[in-house]
């Protein structure tokens, strides 16, 4: 079978075409809505629930509405006197600030219908649990609501299952392939493990308790969101120390966190967010393969094949040979 490529990364739904940003994904998600009465109407009953009166044929969805506030929303469902929904996507684990949402009140002020079916939702791959330690649940009144790509991609799913409709299906299944993307934002056929660099000192004095503990023990690793970090969770994990591979993982699932002592007292007081990943089991590399020209506490993106097939000598070799790869 052929394989489609957009400036050179497969394009696996229609909706690929306008790639992989923001607005690639409100732009597929509005045009889904549009084409599929049944998930149009299980999206609104999702945002609100409680709404009566709903008419599809007096509801309309906007994308890129351009308003006094001299901004665009991503996308926006109203029915004139009846509802209005304000949806702001974001890619990654980022959660719209405070200050841009609050541009979207003035309007609801000129929608005309009850302020309980005026609702700000927000759409990005952080999760629920996240979304509500990090946002606030309302906002002048209204009420700010939270989806994640995957369950954006869950609803979508649902309906494709629930529909006999086959025009239906058939552009809910376009969409699920594409929203599938934005789950996590690693592809989880993505072969690449970020390499880290693990100390062998305590994490507190007198505890006895190591960083190399936290994996060969618990087989958890947790790091900041961002800064000089990944902001999207890997598939694998590969540790050094005293200057060779140690060992690599697969990260069978993942947290976020502000306060990593609320998940073990052993581990640092943190304030600021942190992936906390569930480690699959140690792969060993076949032979020793040192660190080779790396900065000492250097983090670093290898191939998974280049740290365990043994076809390298260091780790700097396989990054380069994953830098070649790449282009």
């Amino acid at each position: 079978m052929s394989n489609l490529t957009i400036f050179g990364k497969s394009c696996k739904s229609v909706f690929g075409l306008n790639g992989y940003d923001e607005n690639s994904a409100t732009y597929s998600i509005g045009w889904g809505l549009d084409k599929s009465a049944t998930l149009l109407t299980r999206f609104i009953h999702e945002c609100i629930p409680s709404l009566a009166g709903l008419d599809l044929n007096q509801v309309t969805i906007s994308l890129q509405e351009h308003g006094e506030d001299k901004g665009y929303t991503d996308l926006e469902i109203k029915q004139p006197d009846v509802f209005h929904i304000i949806v702001e996507a974001k890619r990654n684990w980022e959660l719209p600030s405070e200050k841009q949402l609050n541009k979207y009140i003035p309007r609801f002020k000129r929608s005309h219908c009850p302020k309980e079916n005026q609702i700000l939702i927000t759409m990005s791959s952080a999760s629920e649990e996240y979304a509500n330690l990090n946002q606030q649940p309302e906002l002048e009144g209204h009420t700010i609501k939270h989806f994640s790509w995957k369950e954006i991609n869950n609803l979508i799913k649902l309906t494709k299952s629930k529909t006999s409709s086959f025009e239906e299906k058939l552009w809910l299944r376009e969409l699920a392939i594409h929203t599938k993307g934005y789950n996590t934002m690693t592809d989880p056929n993505n072969n690449l493990a970020y390499c880290v660099v693990v100390s062998t000192s305590e994490i507190k004095q007198g505890t006895g308790y190591t960083w190399v503990d936290v994996i060969e023990k618990d087989s958890t690793y947790f790091h900041p969101v961002g800064g000089n970090w990944p902001v999207t969770p890997p598939n694998y994990m590969a540790f050094r120390r005293k200057g060779k591979l140690t060992s690599v993982h697969h990260i069978d699932s993942y947290d976020i966190t502000n306060k990593l002592q609320n998940l073990n007292s052993k581990w640092p007081d943190t304030k600021e967010d942190h992936f906390v990943y569930k480690l699959g089991p140690a792969m060993k590399p076949p032979k020793i393969i040192s660190n080779g020209k790396l900065y000492a506490t250097g983090r670093y993106w290898c191939a998974l094949d280049t740290l365990i097939s043994g076809a390298f000598e260091t780790i700097s070799d396989a990054r380069d040979e994953t830098k070649r790869r790449a282009g």
